[in-house]
Order: structure tokens, then sequence, then C-alpha cells
């Protein structure tokens, strides 16, 4: 057990880490403004690119994982993150700034994405809902803390600091994994020979998951071609964009209706952090009385697979049903109490039912992707989801500063919650209609073959 606690601890904070990195420069825009003479919509572009490279980075590494294991990306990803995260602080010129961020962001989202495949190999099908609600809740809080710090940072020194924090914490972070152990069990070599195996079967039914094998293929192959994947990509793509959309609209909207200061605007952050901190316990001890009621009904083997004992990985989806109907009342919330300049309190309120029905949302997403693929394929599942939602993060906070200035935040927000309504039934299809969708996949009709 405390093997399996500290296997937890490498994904669940290194994935603070590089979220925590992730907004540091948003409090910085000013300063870039004034030194690099840029737009206040470019000056974004250091916090644009990061998270872009958080889409891109893992579309390799999570096949790499599936084939190589998680270790050597979690050592080597690390290593390279603090390099181009020291390459930000020393750069010169806005230029080399936003590349060393994007390389950053790439690097990180490589290790990011690794970590749900991680605890799949670790915990057991009936535990794995609980760790994989622990380890949700640390990495969403990083970009609120991380524009948390850097607000206090930038009044008293220049934004190459905002990269420093990050780069202390990396070194701390790598001297602790690196005894990490590797706990991916499937070789590369055995896999391909079964691969091997099938094709010579039946050639011309499996060439796509064949094609589908190639690291940086495959994410994409599932994207497109996957309904469940597809599906939760679309919704959580634009709900994560939420969170960055706030990073870039919170300081506007707080100083703009209420008058805040920079270290004020830090900690309005502070409601999203609450959410999340709570979102937590709101999963796990239901999921905990969730894995009792299995255990029970068949306590005959501690080890028993996906499915085996009848349950449905639909069953896990209860959590994306509360948090589907919380975002959008969160935004309403938020734009319409904010617009009318009620008591602070009560639009930071609202960020906290935003990140605690967003956290729920996620969680119950990526765990319904993990037990549906398993670890095979779970994490090249989960960067096809880290595709969609990483790139929407990317540009839509360029646009938001702009979008809230026009429409007022009343509005504003309402567009935004209005969006959220219509992808409301996405959960609810699937909590019904997801044994028929799952039928479709290529990946687990080829696990049956391979199985066989």
């Amino acid at each position: 057990m405390l093997k399996k606690v500290y296997c937890t601890y490498i994904p669940t904070i290194v994935g603070f880490l590089v979220c925590f990195a992730s907004a540091t420069t948003v409090p910085a825009e000013a300063q870039f403004v004034s030194e690099f003479h840029v737009s206040s919509r470019v000056a974004l572009f250091p916090f644009s690119f990061f998270t872009l490279g958080l889409a891109f980075g893992p579309l390799l590494a999570a096949p790499i994982s599936e084939n190589y294991g998680r270790r050597p990306v979690y050592l080597l990803g690390l290593l390279a993150f603090s390099f181009f995260t020291l390459g930000a602080g020393f750069s010169p010129s806005f230029t080399s700034l936003v590349l060393c961020r994007f390389f950053a962001g790439a690097f990180g989202g490589a290790m990011l994405v690794v970590g749900f495949g991680f605890l799949a190999d670790v915990w057991t099908t009936k535990q794995l809902p609980v760790a994989l609600s622990i380890f949700n809740v640390v990495p969403f809080c990083g970009p609120a803390a991380g524009q948390l710090v850097s607000s206090y940072i930038i009044p008293q020194k220049t934004w190459a600091w905002t990269q420093w924090p990050t780069l202390f914490l990396a070194a701390f972070i790598y001297l602790t994994i690196l005894p990490m152990p590797e706990t991916y069990r499937t070789a590369n070599n055995s896999t391909i020979q079964t691969l091997n195996e099938v094709k010579q079967k039946r050639f011309g039914e499996y060439i796509k998951s064949l094609l589908a094998a190639i690291p940086f293929v495959r994410p994409l192959h599932m994207l497109i071609h996957e309904p469940v994947v597809c599906l939760f990509s679309l919704y959580i793509a634009f709900n994560f964009t939420a969170i960055y959309c706030f990073s870039a609209s919170i300081p506007f909207v707080f100083k703009t209706q209420y008058g805040f200061s920079l270290q004020s605007q830090g900690l309005v952050f502070t409601g999203l952090i609450v959410g999340y901190l709570i979102s937590g316990p709101t999963m796990i001890f239901p999921y905990m009385k969730q894995m009792q009621k299995n255990q029970a009904a068949n306590s005959s083997s501690a080890n028993i697979e996906p499915f085996e004992n009848g349950t449905q990985p639909e069953s896990l989806l209860w959590p994306a049903l509360i948090g589907a109907v919380a975002l959008p009342v969160s935004f309403f919330w938020f734009g319409w109490s904010a617009e009318a300049q009620v008591h602070w309190a009560c639009p930071i309120t609202a960020l906290g039912l935003y990140s605690w029905g967003n956290n729920l949302l996620y969680n119950a997403a990526q765990l319904y992707l993990l037990e549906t693929y398993g670890s095979r394929y779970g994490a090249s599942a989960t960067a096809a989801n880290n595709l969609l939602r990483y790139i929407w993060a990317a540009i839509l906070p360029l646009f938001m500063t702009t979008m809230y200035s026009n429409l007022g935040t009343g509005w504003a927000s309402s567009l935004l919650g209005f969006i959220l309504v219509l992808f409301v039934p996405i959960p609810w299809v699937l909590r019904y209609f997801g044994p028929k969708l799952r039928s479709r996949s290529v990946y687990l009709q080829t696990d049956e073959i391979l199985q066989q």
C-alpha cells in the first residue's frame, strides 16, 4: 500500500507542477506590454503557447509510454520541462520566451497525460475511482495557485521571477521521483509479436488498429473513430477551456467591477481552489461506498477484471450527471452577480461552484475512459481528450477580455453558460447508450481477439 501511495504521489505532484506553471505569466501582462512593446492580447502568448504545448506533447508521449513504459516519460520529461522553464526565465526576447514556454508545456503535457495510465497500472479496478479522484483534485488547483503566487511576485520583482517558483518546485519534485518504479507491465516486443499474429489472421479487418498503434497517430485516430472519446473530448474541451478563460477574465472583471488590486485579483482564485478541494470528498466517499458494495457482490476475487462481475463503466458516470448541471448555473451566477456588483463574495462563490462541478465531470470522464480502454489504450484516449481541450484553452482566453469588455460581464458569462447547456445531455447519453457505443470500438474488439 505504501508503494501504491508513493506511485499516486508522483503523477499528482507532477500534475500540480505543470498546471501551476501554466498560468504564472498571466499577472505579468502589463510588464510584457511595457518591456517588449506588444499589445495586451499578444502579452498573453506566453500563457497561450504553454497551453498549446500541453495539447501536442501528449500525442507522442502517451503511445510511447504504452510501448516503453511510464518511467522514461517522467524522468526525461521533467528534466526537459525544467530546462525550458529556465530558458523562459532568461529569455532576452519575447519570441524566445514564447518558444520556451511552448516546449515547457509540451514536455509538461507529456507527463500530465501519462498519469492516468500510471494510476491504472498501480490500482485495481475497484480502487481506481478513489485514487483518480485524489489525483484530479490537486492538479486542478495548479492554475489558480500559480496565478495567486505570481500576483504577489510581480509588484516586487520582474516578470522573470514568475518562472523561478516553478523551477525550484521542479528540482524538489525530481529528487523525490527518482526512485519511482516502472509500472507498465506489457513489453513492447511481446505486444508487437501479438499484433503481428492478429495481422496474419485478419490483415484487412485490423489494418486500422495496426495503423493506430503508431505513436502520435493513435490518439488522433481515437478522437475521430471512437464515439466515446469524441463525445467526451468535445464536452471536456469547452468546459476545461473555461478554467483558462477565468485566468484571463477574472482580473478584468474584478478590476473593473470591484476595483481590486493585483494581489486581491490573485486571491479571487482561492474560490476555485476551495471548490476543487470540496469536490474531492464529494466523489471519494460515494466511490468508496460503491467499492464496498462491489466487494460484497463479489468477494471471491480481489483482482477482478473490469466488467467481470457485471459492473459497467457507465455506473461511474454519476458525478458527471451532477457536474453537467452545476456548470452552466455557475456561469449565470458569476456573470450576473458581478454585473450587478453584488458583494464580491457572491461571484467568488460561483467560481467555487464551477470548479466543484468541473472536477466532478472531468473525473468521471477520465475514469470512464480508463475503465473502458484500460491501461493498454487509456493514455492515448486521454491524450486525444487533451488535444481538443488544450487547443481551445490556448485560443479562447486571448479573446476573453475583449468579449467581457464588449458584451458586459453578465452577457459574456451567459454566452458561455448557454453553450454549456447544449452539452448537458452528453453524459446522460453515455450513461444509457454507452454499451452500444463501446461495442463499435475497434480497440476493444482487437483486445478481445488478443485475449483469445
